[in-house]
């Protein structure tokens, strides 16, 4: 399981704690990072500067480090 793939179920699980609409705050996060994070699965290759940029968006929309 690639790391940028466990950051997509961290998002999944704050998503779910939060009770937020998930494709609204998919499509928030994903406009942040500037990717579509819905496409992420378990065989996404790791890339450090996508995994950053999603973190960083993450904090902004949701605002919790993950």
């Amino acid at each position: 399981m690639s790391q940028i793939y466990r950051l997509k179920s961290r998002i999944d699980e704050l998503i779910a704690s939060k009770r937020l609409d998930k494709f609204k705050t998919y499509g928030e996060i994903g406009l942040k990072a500037g990717f579509m994070i819905s496409i992420i699965n378990e065989n996404s290759p790791d890339d450090p500067a996508r995994a950053n940029s999603l973190r960083a968006a993450v904090k902004d929309v949701i605002g919790e480090a993950i």
